[in-house]
């Protein structure tokens, strides 16, 4: 089961139903992409975008899920995320602007304050969107190396639309189980790379953070 065709397919054969419609079996798949969107963080869904600017604001890319770290690249520091409140504040008590120091994010931008006094790079990791499944996306990461959650959570979220059925109650813990699973999974691997980059660090390395990508 490694793409979408696949997985519409086995969805119809688990449920067995006559009255099941290819629009009821699509909008059980982005039921379940939505709540993985809100529920799963591992490393594949990590990314890098990159922006020069000069202006305060600045929008992030349309897969932005949630932020990871945001950086003044060639300066090699980290911007802290802070309130908007504190962002006004940071700018009153830097009118004349400069290097930024902190930023917020508000409706798929983030801002930075001070204001800048130049023009910088700034470096985004963040977790992306899980790439929806369609007729012209026919797979993504999470379906090749895991077709059972993506089905598990198609089963679990036909409820709504074929009633009461006994099995639903195993497809719903099947689903949650294999997503917590997979975030266990991710931190383990991470917590290993941690571990391996301080011992490297302590025999006079020079590590990158496990998340960064070479460059």
């Amino acid at each position: 089961m490694n793409s979408y065709a696949d997985l519409t397919s086995a969805i119809a054969d688990w449920l067995n139903r006559d009255d099941l419609t290819t629009t009821a079996i699509n909008q059980f798949i982005q039921l379940a992409e939505s709540e993985l969107n809100r529920t799963l963080r591992v490393s594949e869904m990590l990314r890098n975008a990159y922006a020069d600017s000069s202006d305060s604001i600045i929008t992030l890319p349309t897969d932005f899920l949630e932020l990871r770290h945001l950086m003044l690249q060639e300066q090699n520091k980290f911007l802290k995320i802070c309130s908007p409140a504190e962002l006004d504040t940071i700018r009153k008590n830097v009118p004349e602007g400069g290097q930024p120091t902190h930023a917020v994010i508000l409706n798929g931008k983030f801002e930075v304050a001070p204001v800048p006094n130049q023009t910088y790079r700034y470096e985004v990791l963040y977790f992306q969107k899980l790439p929806a499944l369609s007729s012209t996306n026919v797979n993504n990461w999470l379906l090749l190396a895991h077709p059972d959650i993506y089905l598990y959570g198609a089963l679990s979220k036909s409820a709504g639309y074929i009633g009461e059925d006994e099995r639903q109650g195993l497809w719903a813990s099947q689903y949650a189980s294999q997503i917590g699973q997979l975030n266990s999974a991710d931190t383990r691997k991470i917590e290993r790379g941690v571990r391996k980059s301080l011992g490297f660090r302590n025999m006079g390395g020079n590590p990158r953070s496990p998340y960064l990508k070479g460059g």
